[in-house]
């Protein structure tokens, strides 16, 4: 998730949507315009490179360290930065919430403030919890996938401010998870 931009686009109304050769027709026209808009990032990040000061390095670093120092041929200094960043929280955010136990994951911690305990017991935990709920489609069913999407969750919420820590013993893998402080 933190190595992506998501794009959400609104949908086109019945009244605003074209053809594809009417699209086409527009294009070829601002096409100049377009190309143009391209150069002035290309040449603002060739005269900004090596001089862009970032105060973190996130992921894809290469790529923010760029789109910085074009950022000011479009739009004041920090847009980037702050779109850039709303779009990685963005993705983490739907990565748990997509997550088949994310969100029960999620208010369990919430709720008790934090948990300790093997992959299944966490697991029996979180179905004592769902009750007579119809469990998500891809519901862990035994502790070893438990612990493989607990893994998997783990970076986003982190990213999160949540305390997931996983430690090995003789009674199998413990994990300490915690909500935000």
């Amino acid at each position: 998730a933190d190595r992506s931009l998501t794009i959400r686009l609104d949908p086109i109304s019945e009244t605003n949507r074209r053809t594809e050769s009417e699209l086409m027709e527009d294009f070829e026209r601002v096409r100049p315009s377009i190309f143009g808009a391209l150069l002035d990032g290309l040449s603002e990040g060739l005269r900004k490179q090596g001089l862009v000061s970032l105060d973190r390095v996130p992921r894809m670093a290469d790529f923010f360290e760029w789109a910085v120092s074009c950022e000011n041929a479009y739009w004041p200094k920090g847009t980037f930065k702050a779109a850039y960043d709303d779009s990685i929280a963005s993705a983490i955010e739907d990565v748990v919430e997509d997550s088949p136990i994310g969100p029960a994951l999620r208010q369990l911690l919430e709720e008790t403030q934090g948990s300790n305990g093997t992959a299944t017991e966490l697991l029996a935990c979180l179905n004592a919890r769902r009750q007579e709920e119809k469990a998500p489609k891809a519901w862990p069913i035994t502790g070893a996938v438990m612990g493989k999407q607990l893994t998997r969750l783990a970076p986003s919420l982190r990213k999160l401010g949540y305390t997931f820590e996983m430690r090995r013993t003789k009674q199998g893998n413990v994990w300490q998870l915690e909500p935000p402080q």
